[in-house]
């Protein structure tokens, strides 16, 4: 099965996202913070 997708992050936007290149798999990694 393949699935293609757009996922689309607002610039500015405080979640760090990651993907996992062996699974396709994207993920909340964290969260960022402002000083």
């Amino acid at each position: 099965m393949k699935l293609e997708a757009v996922i689309e992050i607002s610039r500015g936007s405080r979640n760090k996202y990651e993907i996992d290149h062996e699974t396709g798999a994207l993920w909340l990694d964290r969260y960022l913070y402002t000083s």
